[in-house]
């Protein structure tokens, strides 16, 4: 199964108030990436615009939200084909979030077709760390955010809060909790 690594940006938390302000993917290589103007009528949120650096994006790198969505889902679907019409397993941290905004996203704009790219199943690095967690593989005050488990696994994410770092670092986090988990699963079939 071919998998879809995601990642979004938002103005907030809050699919219904807010929006997508970065799009990042990566299917087999290669990879999209698009900066969005906010849609109309959507807020902004104090902490967003803190985390998002969201002033500092420049206009001429942003595009229309119909014309970034439509191009994404080009991708999404050039993606599905290569896969042989079967739905994409989609991966990310926490993209159970991503996946809501992206749905909200793309219904704002009277846009279908999102529920048949991604296969119902997903891979989340969140739901490992929590299984990692609970097998006291991490500790139990470990943060799950992104960035704290990128620093406890030695992942670099050099630009976090960017949509395309953050999945860049995601993946690589992913490979390095797999280790990790191996490493445990055959500690404990060599001691028994």
């Amino acid at each position: 199964m071919r998998k879809l690594w995601l990642d979004t940006e938002t103005t907030g938390l809050d699919a219904e108030r807010h929006t997508i302000v970065q799009i990042a993917a990566i299917c087999e290589g290669e990879e999209f990436h698009v900066r969005l103007d906010r849609q109309p009528g959507t807020r902004l949120s104090a902490g967003a615009l803190m985390v998002n650096n969201l002033m500092e994006i420049s206009p001429d790198v942003q595009q229309d939200p119909l014309i970034a969505g439509i191009d994404f889902l080009k991708f999404l679907k050039k993606q599905k084909q290569a896969n042989q019409g079967y739905r994409l397993l989609l991966c990310g941290h926490n993209v159970a979030f991503d996946l809501g905004f992206l749905k909200t996203f793309y219904a704002r704009m009277g846009i279908d077709g999102i529920d048949e790219i991604f296969d119902y199943h997903y891979l989340d690095t969140m739901h490992l760390a929590v299984a990692l967690k609970d097998k006291k593989v991490l500790a139990l005050s470990q943060k799950l955010g992104l960035n704290p488990l990128c620093q406890v696994f030695g992942v670099k994410n050099e630009n976090a809060h960017d949509a395309l770092s953050d999945i860049r670092a995601t993946k690589a986090l992913y490979q390095k909790m797999l280790e990790r988990l191996w490493c445990s699963l055959t500690k404990n079939i060599s001691t028994t």
